[in-house]
């Protein structure tokens, strides 16, 4: 039974690193890599708008609608520099009009329970490891007991399950 707890540990602990490794694909060069509204979120390539000309990224759709609503009280956290204020001579002038639009994006059915997937990864990679760990201590420190063998099996299948779940789940983040 050990050996079973062990080797189904580590095969699910091996699935969540294969998950968390990153995929070959093309790189974006991104303008920022942190949001802009919620400064201390990385930003996720599939979420931006064009302002001023450049491309701005977003942690969530979220974030990207705040800054829509009011680019300027966030262009302070973008990394380039906020453009100088005009001359005083041109100060009579109305400011030109910004530009800041979402793109368009067909986001198909499939698409969209892709997303959801992976916003829900954060949350079933948790469970798997606590019971994992709860059956691991349960074996170690009970030592066999009968009623505890059936608790540890349920602990033991579930979160190696969980943890396969979970694994997949990463791959749609």
């Amino acid at each position: 039974m050990r050996f079973a707890l062990l080797s189904i540990l580590g095969l699910s602990f091996a699935g969540v690193v294969v998950a968390q490794t990153p995929q070959a694909a093309a790189a974006t060069v991104l303008t920022n890599t942190m949001c802009p509204v919620l400064s201390d979120e990385a930003v996720d390539p599939g979420i931006y708008v064009d302002y001023r000309g450049k491309r701005v990224y977003f942690c969530c759709k979220r974030c990207q609608r705040k800054f829509i609503e009011d680019p300027e009280q966030y262009a302070a956290n973008l990394p380039w520099p906020a453009p100088t204020p005009p001359a005083a001579t041109a100060a009579a002038a109305p400011p030109p009009a910004e530009s800041v639009a979402p793109p368009e994006e067909k986001v198909t059915g499939l698409a969209r329970v892709e997303r959801f997937l992976g916003e829900v990864h954060p949350l079933v990679v948790h469970f798997p490891i606590a019971l994992l760990l709860a059956a691991a201590l349960a074996q170690l420190f009970v030592y066999g007991g009968k009623p505890w063998e059936g608790a540890v099996r349920y602990c033991l299948y579930l979160g190696a399950l969980g943890a396969v779940v979970a694994a997949g789940l990463g791959l749609c983040a």
